[in-house]
């Protein structure tokens, strides 16, 4: 029941076409983002276990139209600014690991993956200003610190993530 609830707010927003942050969000950009969930090996995965890199955090789930839409572009990004400093961080939503690890062999999906399965995170980080629902797929993406830098609700398209991430990339850590 509570998945055909989320399913049902969910698909009202999630759209083609990714459109940035507001500043009715609930977490501003500036704000610094730590958190650690489950990983799909086993195990945790933290923010602060990217210290150091760019980290783009994708909230997303397999039953999701737009997260299957925007997956070749997630790889495509991925393998593209890796060597400049750009990890990313998937976080499935409200689903178990073996759901999860078919969708991660489906599309060959090369990057950490943590599981929200109680979708907690998700509600305080992927939240629609203008809905207020959980918005997939949600991007986040991270400085060198951990701090937030952009975010985005529908699916990124490349030519947006090639103008927002170079200069996120070339702006060394302070530490």
């Amino acid at each position: 029941m509570i998945r055909a609830a989320f399913l049902k707010a969910t698909a009202a927003i999630v759209g083609s076409s990714a459109l940035p942050v507001s500043s009715n969000s609930p977490l501003a950009i500036g704000t610094p983002v730590e958190l650690t969930l489950p990983s799909l090996p086993g195990g945790t995965i933290s923010t602060k276990d990217f210290r150091g890199y760019c980290l783009w955090i994708n909230f997303f789930a397999s039953w999701c139209d737009g997260c299957i839409v925007e997956q070749p572009t997630v790889r495509e990004i991925a393998r593209e600014y890796r060597g400049e400093g750009l990890r990313i961080l998937g976080i499935d939503t409200l689903e178990g690991p073996a759901r999860v690890r078919q969708y991660v062999a489906a599309f060959k999906l090369e990057y950490s993956i943590a599981l929200d399965r109680k979708g907690d995170v998700s509600a305080r980080l992927a939240r629609d200003p203008a809905g207020g629902a959980i918005a997939l797929p949600t991007s986040l993406f991270l400085d060198r610190e951990g701090t937030l830098r952009h975010r985005a609700f529908g699916a990124v398209e490349a030519k947006w993530l090639r103008e927002v991430l170079p200069p996120m990339l070339a702006r060394p850590s302070s530490t």
